[in-house]
Formats: C-alpha cells, sequence, structure tokens
C-alpha cells in the first residue's frame, strides 16, 4: 500500500530508511540538452518524494493502533519529527519500540 500511495517512498518499510534517487548525469559531450533533461527529472523526483513525506506518514499512523502510537510518542525526539511529518524517524521508532528478540534453544 504504501508503494502505491508514495512511489519510491514507500521503499521506506522494506528497508527501514529511505533513499534519494540517483543522479546520474548522462555523457554527451556536444548536447547539453540531455544532461539539463536528467537533471530536471532527478530534481522533480527528489520533489515528489519530499511532498509525499507527510502522506507516507499520515498512512503509516492511520494504520497504528492508540497503544503503539503512545510508545512511539515516548521518543525523546518525538516532537521534533513528529512536527516534521517525518515518516522515516517514525518507521525506525515503530521498529525499534516494537521488536521482539527471539532466541533459539
Amino acid at each position: 500500500m504504501a508503494l502505491e500511495e508514495c512511489g519510491d517512498l514507500g521503499n521506506l518499510i522494506k528497508k527501514e530508511s529511505y533513499h534519494l534517487p540517483q543522479f546520474v548525469i548522462p555523457d554527451y559531450t556536444e548536447e547539453q540538452g540531455p544532461r539539463l533533461n536528467a537533471l530536471k527529472s532527478y530534481q522533480r523526483k527528489q520533489e515528489k518524494m519530499e511532498d509525499d513525506c507527510p502522506k507516507l506518514y499520515g498512512l503509516i499512523c492511520q494504520h497504528m493502533s492508540a497503544k503503539s502510537k503512545d510508545e512511539v510518542a515516548q521518543d525523546s525526539d518525538y516532537e521534533v519529527w513528529s512536527d516534521a511529518k517525518d515518516p522515516e524517524r517514525l518507521w525506525q521508532d515503530i521498529v525499534k519500540t516494537h521488536k521482539v528478540d527471539c532466541m533459539t534453544q
């Protein structure tokens, strides 16, 4: 659902962090057009990811229980990343507070 709603930013759920798209400069020595187009494309992808952060934050919160919300609210920096609607910090705190250690015998 996160991938459908937020594209590449939704990879945060699997990877526990998100990455900005890589900028690859085309190797055209005589034409500047392809380089400019690549830069514009990269910038659009980056801006979309930034625009989708609050959307993904809301999507994650929507599926959290009240108890889970209370757990992550205990984080010392909660006010900062909550106000910023930072889905990466939210997800990392969910993983941290809900991690179950298993030992095999």
